[in-house]
């Protein structure tokens, strides 16, 4: 639906739909921003700014303002630490440690976010097997596996690339991993 049609929607309507009412109304409070042009959630603006200002709508915290951030503005960058998912693939205990961690993973951490999500899938699968390769981040941190010939990246005109090593030579940066997927 449009921004313009939540922000028209009654309450009882979304409340319906199976949403909360609280819910329901920090999405109408949003849908009523974006149809008025007050915040724009476009890829390219700016992540920091509009994150702010998500943060000041009654009912938007820090996961979903990240969400927001990595799906609808589509930042790289965006991370929602707080994520349980991801404490649960990364095999860290705390949002805090999660950030942390993540911190060596700027300005690429939506990917991280993604790899980490995907790891969850199938976590008996998620094994190294024969023939699969761990999926290292620049610095050579692994977050999953994918299996052997697989080409995984980020554009190339940003000058990243995400590196799929054959099982032998992956071992000595794997063993040097701060957070390996399990």
């Amino acid at each position: 639906p449009t921004a313009e049609s939540l922000a028209a929607a009654r309450s009882s309507t979304l409340a319906g739909l199976g949403l909360p009412g609280a819910r329901a109304e920090s999405l109408q409070t949003l849908a009523r921003l974006v149809a008025r042009g007050e915040i724009d959630l476009g890829p390219g603006i700016d992540p920091a700014a509009t994150i702010a200002t998500l943060l000041e709508i009654h009912g938007i915290g820090s996961w979903t303002a990240q969400i927001i951030a990595m799906r609808a503005m589509r930042w790289p960058d965006a991370f929602p630490a707080g994520d349980l998912g991801l404490a649960k693939a990364s095999g860290l205990k705390s949002a805090r440690a999660l950030e942390k961690a993540a911190e060596q993973w700027r300005p690429w951490r939506a990917y991280a976010a993604m790899h980490l999500w995907q790891s969850l899938k199938s976590l008996s699968e998620n094994r190294l097997r024969e023939g699969d390769c761990p999926i290292l981040l620049p610095r050579h941190r692994k977050i999953g596996t994918v299996p052997t010939g697989s080409r995984i990246g980020a554009k190339a005109d940003r000058g990243v690339q995400f590196v799929v090593e054959p099982r032998a030579r992956a071992r000595t940066h794997a063993s040097n991993a701060a957070s390996p997927v399990r």
